[in-house]
C-alpha cells in the first residue's frame, strides 16, 4: 500500500514501510531511546542537575560526603556525582553500594516523575510512547535501547499488555512474532530471553531495579567518558550484537554518550551497519548526529525526520500518522479477497492528511484506529468471535486484555473477520468521524451532545461467549458512565462468514443486551429490555 501524503524523503519512505506495511519482510528495527522520548514526563538532565543543586546540601549531609561545587545543570550534576561517590568509596564502600546510596539519597529511587506515577496522562501513556509499545507488542521492534533512567517506556508496555520479566513455565502461547513479555537488561543480568519477550537494554540504568538496590546507575562524568574499550565487557558485546544488520531508528536522543557514537563507528568500519539509520529529533543535525549518519555511510538529510515541540508535527504526531497507516494497511490486507473493501479502505488512506498537517490530529480515522479498533478487537476475542492461533496451530487462550490499551496485534492477517467487519463501520462513518468520540467509552461511540452511546459487537460469533466477567475486563474502563441517557448495540457482520437467520440473529443481540446490563448497577443500564439494536444504515444517517 502506497503511503499517502507523505512529507518524508523518498529514502527513508522504505524505513517507515518496515513498520507501515504489516506484510514487510524488512527486518524490525533497534529503536535507541533518548531524553527527548519522556520529555514532558520528566525533567531533562540540565533541569534535574539545577533541582539536585537545590538540594545538595541537604544529600551531601544524609551521605556525610562534602562535594566541592552544587551542580547547576547536567555537565555540574554528573561532576558532582564523580565527587560524592569518590567520597563514598573512599570511606570503605564498594562502588555499586555508593552508587545506590547516592541514589537513594537523591531520592531518584522513589520519585513518582521517573517511576512513572505522577504527570500521568489522562489516557495513562502518550501517543508516542503508546504507538511504540503496540509495535513492540507486534514483534515490529526487535529491542529498544534506552539512555533514560525513568520507567515510561516500561509503564506503556504494561498498559499495551505485556508482561514484565522472564518466565520459566510456558503458560503462555501466541502466534508467531507476538511479544507476550519484557525484560529490562543491564549488565550483570541474564542475558537469556524467549522470542516471545522484548528486551529493554538501559545503558545507564533503571529506577525500578535501583529500587530494589539492583542494576546500574550510570551518572558521573567519569563514567560517560569511558571509551568503548573500558565500558563492561557485558554490555559492549550486547550492543555490538544487536547492532549488526538492523535499522537503527534513534528517537530523542541527542547522541552525547561518546562510547555509543565509537561502536557505531568501529561497526561501520567493520562493515556491519548495512540496514541504514533514521533520527528523529527536534535538531536532527547535532555534531553527534552528523557522527552517527557518517559511521552509517547515510547522508545526515536523508537520515533526518524532524519533529516539532508543538503539535503538527510532533513526536506524537508522528507515531500517531505511522499507526494510521499501519492500521489502514492492516484491514485493507485483511480484506484481500474483497476488492470493494480494499477500496474503501484506499479512499479512507488519501483522505489522511500528513503528520505535519494542522489538520492531522482532526482527522476521525486516526482516533478510530488509536481508539476504537483496539478496544474492538478485545471485544471479538472475548466473545469468541475470532480465534489467534499460535505458532504450533492450537488455539490462543490467555492474551492479556484487562489494561485500557491492551492490544492484540493486527496481523497475522489471514482469517481476521475483526479486522474485515470494522470496513463496514468506516463506511458508514465516512464523512462523519467528527460527530463521535472513540476514546471516552473504550469500545463505543459517544456523541456527548446527545449523551448517547453505540457500542458495535461481532454480530457473526456462531457461540458468543458474552460472560459479565469478559466484558468487564473492557467495561471497566467506562469512567463516566452516569452520562448515558441511551444505549445501542450495532452487530457488525464479517463478509466471511454467512448471515444468520432472523432468529438466530435476534437470539444472539439479546444475549448481548443480558450481558451488557449485568455489568452495571446503574438502574437504567442494567436493564436489557433498555439496549436497543441499530444498523450500519442508521448509523449513516445519524
Amino acid at each position: 500500500m502506497a503511503i499517502i501524503g507523505n512529507p518524508l524523503p523518498s529514502s527513508l519512505q522504505s524505513r517507515f514501510t518496515a513498520w507501515i506495511d504489516p506484510l514487510s519482510t524488512i527486518n524490525a528495527p533497534i529503536v535507541l531511546v533518548g531524553a527527548g522520548l519522556s520529555y514532558g514526563l520528566v525533567p531533562t538532565a540540565d533541569e534535574y542537575g539545577a533541582e539536585i543543586g537545590h538540594r545538595s546540601a541537604e544529600i551531601e549531609a544524609a551521605l556525610g560526603v562534602k562535594a566541592a561545587t552544587a551542580p547547576v545543570d547536567a555537565k555540574s550534576l554528573y561532576e558532582w556525582a564523580d565527587n560524592c561517590i569518590a567520597s563514598l568509596v573512599g570511606s570503605g564502600l564498594g562502588q555499586d553500594d555508593a552508587k545506590v546510596r547516592l541514589a537513594q539519597a537523591m531520592g531518584l529511587t522513589t520519585d513518582a516523575r521517573f517511576l512513572a506515577k505522577f504527570n500521568i496522562p489522562s489516557r495513562g501513556t502518550t501517543p508516542r510512547h503508546r504507538v511504540l509499545c503496540r509495535l513492540a507488542r507486534e514483534g515490529r521492534i526487535e529491542s529498544f535501547w534506552s539512555f533514560n533512567w525513568d520507567c515510561w517506556l516500561e509503564s506503556s508496555l504494561d498498559s499495551v499488555g505485556l508482561r514484565n520479566g522472564l518466565r520459566t513455565i510456558p503458560t503462555m502461547i501466541a502466534p508467531h512474532g507476538w511479544k507476550l513479555r519484557y525484560v529490562v537488561w543491564f549488565a550483570g543480568a541474564s542475558s537469556g530471553t524467549r522470542t516471545d519477550t522484548m528486551p529493554i537494554f538501559k545503558a545507564h540504568g533503571c529506577v525500578r531495579a535501583l529500587y530494589d538496590a539492583k542494576g546500574e546507575f550510570i551518572v558521573t562524568a567519569s563514567e560517560m567518558a569511558l571509551p568503548l574499550a573500558q565500558q563492561p565487557v557485558e554490555r559492549r558485546n550486547r550492543m555490538k550484537g544487536e547492532v549488526s544488520d538492523r535499522w537503527l531508528l534513534a528517537i530523542g536522543w541527542s547522541a552525547t554518550e561518546a562510547y555509543v557514537r565509537e561502536l557505531f563507528a568501529e561497526q561501520g568500519a567493520a562493515g556491519v551497519l548495512h540496514e541504514g539509520v533514521t533520527i528523529v529529533d527536534l535538531n536532527c543535525t547535532q555534531p553527534g548526529h552528523l557522527e552517527v549518519c557518517s559511521s552509517y555511510g547515510v547522508n545526515p538529510t536523508d537520515a533526518a525526520v524532524s519533529v516539532t515541540g508543538r503539535a503538527p508535527g510532533t513526536t506524537d504526531d508522528l507515531m500517531l500518522w505511522i499507526q494510521t497507516l499501519r492500521g489502514l494497511s492492516a484491514i485493507r490486507a485483511a480484506c484481500s479477497s474483497y476488492p470493494n473493501l480494499q477500496s474503501e479502505v484506499d479512499q479512507q488512506a488519501a483522505l489522511t492528511p500528513s503528520h505535519d498537517d494542522a489538520r492531522f490530529r482532526e482527522s476521525g480515522v486516526v482516533s478510530f484506529l488509536d481508539d476504537w479498533l483496539p478496544a474492538w478487537l478485545r471485544i471479538c476475542f472475548l466473545a469468541g468471535a475470532q480465534e489467534h492461533a499460535h505458532a504450533q496451530g492450537n488455539e490462543l487462550e490467555v492474551l492479556p486484555v484487562d489494561e485500557r490499551d491492551a492490544h492484540i496485534p493486527w496481523s497475522p492477517l489471514t482469517g481476521r473477520d475483526d479486522l474485515m467487519a470494522s470496513v463496514g463501520l468506516m463506511i458508514s462513518l465516512k464523512g462523519k468521524y467528527g460527530a463521535w468520540d472513540f476514546e471516552k467509552f473504550p469500545g463505543a461511540l459517544w456523541r456527548s451532545s446527545t449523551q448517547e452511546i453505540v457500542v458495535p459487537v461481532p454480530g457473526w460469533a456462531a457461540e458468543p461467549d458474552i460472560s459479565a466477567l469478559s466484558l468487564k475486563s473492557l467495561l471497566n474502563h467506562w469512567l463516566d458512565e452516569a452520562r448515558i441517557s441511551s444505549i445501542r448495540l450495532l452487530p457488525l457482520d464479517a463478509p466471511a462468514v454467512p448471515t444468520p437467520d432472523l432468529r438466530t440473529r435476534a437470539a444472539r443481540i439479546e444475549r448481548w443486551k443480558e450481558a451488557f446490563a449485568t455489568c452495571f448497577t446503574r438502574p437504567y443500564l442494567s436493564v436489557a429490555s433498555n439496549y436497543e439494536e441499530v444498523d450500519l444504515a442508521w448509523l449513516a444517517t445519524a
